[in-house]
């Protein structure tokens, strides 16, 4: 019966992964069935897997507890029935022993033997009914699993189902929707492109209108500005090309002009021969020195040896004046300057300074009808012998002589020279502005905003403003002249020189220091 159950035993093998649970130390387990145990046949003691069986145990287990005695019974029953049995029986080998024991179990006799292996008889089928059940669990438990696994993967299947005939559904809609935009998009664009064909036409029409309109402006124009141009080119011809010189050009040219002079009579007044004649033998043209008050003061006082002054003077004074009338000339003759002024004059009020100033070099350019080269030539020569003669006269007044006749004329060479060059840069060089050359006359109130004192005195007086009276001029000034909306205004850029009455004062006070009465 033994080697039967323990066949089935075997048989029933426990599953795979399931957890063989050891018997609980000081069990009421034999050896035998500590055996099966640790063999793999048996996973769980009966008392943890069958609820009969661990009701019997634990009424063993009541017993025991109730009296030691019924305890030592059985051990007395087991040990004898180990006697007692074949040594050969898997069951009852001497090896196997109590867990409490520490000696070999006593012999018992067949008959308790055989009773004791019918009980164990009974429990190896205990434990292989219980093997039994604990291989069904798992099968169960496996068929679950199975179960578990077919319904996912049926319900996977299902899933994937519904989302292809969702997605195809969503797709046949978005066919759908596109068609339907798509057509909607063509009848759009059919009425745009109408309509913009229309305004296209319209515009078409309007761009040809505006076409032939601006052909016909155009037209006009090009005849308007081919006109233009030739009355400009005849007005080029007429005006010719802008200023060739510059305001600063005019200025530093008046200004050498004015240290030419001065250095002239300079050394003129100093090489003279005094003292040749008598002081006022000859008379003295108010015209040529422009004074009479100045020729009182050189008849008063005559050039001496240590002063010179009033000769330098009065030789300034006349070179300065013809210098003057060189500049403003608007021919050689001077026989039209009075009519050829007034014209100007008149011209400057009514057109602009360009058209002004355009006359104003052609008339002087052309008012003579010799060449260039011969008008220059002839007038340096007709104003070198103009100076010799005033110069003379201011000498015989005096009662000096020139020194040296030739320097005396290279030097008023040099000097209409220096006025010629300024006469063709004011009166043809600039035409866009106008400049005058000009000095102060005899007999005007000093002006220090506009006047410089070429004789400044060492002892002002006391009534300094009635002595301030303009006696002659001494050097050329410049100024130009613009025309505003209340007239024709000036601007002076080189004050005119002069000498004032002071200087009387100055020359007397000088005779008597010099023992002169």
């Amino acid at each position: 019966m033994g080697q039967l159950c323990l066949g089935r035993l075997k048989r029933f093998r426990v599953p795979k992964g399931v957890q063989s649970t050891p018997p609980p130390a000081n069990s009421l387990i034999d050896d035998e069935e500590a055996q099966l145990f640790s063999s793999g046949i048996m996973t769980q003691m009966p008392y943890e897997a069958d609820e009969p069986l661990n009701r019997r145990v634990q009424g063993q287990k009541s017993a025991d507890i109730r009296g030691q005695p019924a305890l030592r019974q059985t051990r007395e029953n087991r040990d004898r029935i180990a006697r007692g049995s074949n040594a050969n029986h898997p069951y009852e080998s001497t090896q196997m022993r109590h867990p409490e024991e520490r000696r070999a179990p006593p012999r018992v006799d067949s008959s308790k033997s055989r009773s004791s292996r019918s009980s164990r008889s009974a429990v190896a089928e205990d434990y292989a009914h219980m093997a039994l059940k604990q291989e069904l669990k798992a099968r169960e438990a496996s068929i679950r699993r199975e179960l578990v696994e077919e319904a996912r993967k049926e319900l996977e299947a299902d899933r994937a189902r519904e989302y292809q005939r969702l997605r195809a559904s969503l797709e046949a809609e978005r066919r759908e929707l596109r068609a339907s935009m798509e057509t909607e998009w063509q009848k759009q664009r059919a009425a745009m492109e109408a309509e913009w064909q229309k305004q296209r036409t319209a515009l078409e029409a309007e761009r040809q209108g505006v076409q032939s309109t601006l052909d016909t402006e155009r037209q006009k124009l090009r005849m308007s500005r081919a006109a233009e141009q030739q009355e400009l080119a005849e007005a080029r011809n007429f005006l010719g090309p802008a200023d060739s010189v510059s305001e600063r050009d005019i200025v530093r040219g008046v200004r050498e002009l004015n240290e030419e002079i001065f250095q002239a009579t300079k050394r003129a007044a100093d090489d003279c021969h005094i003292g040749v004649r008598g002081v006022g033998s000859v008379t003295m043209d108010e015209d040529v020195i422009g004074s009479g008050k100045l020729a009182q003061i050189l008849e008063s006082y005559p050039p001496r040896e240590d002063d010179r002054t009033a000769l330098e003077v009065a030789l300034q004074a006349a070179i300065t004046r013809v210098v003057t009338r060189i500049i403003s000339s608007w021919d050689i003759h001077t026989v039209l300057d009075g009519e050829f002024g007034a014209i100007y004059t008149r011209m400057l009020q009514s057109e602009s300074h360009f058209v002004a100033g355009r006359w104003r070099s052609l008339t002087r350019k052309y008012a003579s009808s010799t060449a260039e080269s011969t008008i220059s030539k002839q007038q340096e020569t007709e104003y070198v012998r103009d100076l010799l003669d005033r110069t003379s006269k201011v000498y015989a007044f005096s009662g000096a002589k020139a020194g040296s006749t030739e320097d005396l004329q290279e030097s008023l060479v040099i000097i209409v020279r220096a006025a010629l060059n300024v006469r063709n840069m004011i009166g043809e060089g600039i035409i866009t502005s106008e400049y005058e050359a000009y000095v102060e006359q005899s007999g005007a109130r000093f002006e220090p905003t506009t006047m410089e004192d070429e004789y400044p005195p060492t002892h002002p007086p006391a009534d300094m403003a009635d002595a301030r009276i303009v006696v002659c001029p001494a050097r050329l000034g410049l100024r130009r002249r613009e025309r505003t909306s209340s007239g024709i205004s000036e601007v002076v850029l080189v004050k005119p020189a002069v000498v004032l009455e002071t200087i009387v004062e100055d020359l007397a006070r000088d005779d008597q220091a010099a023992g002169y009465e």
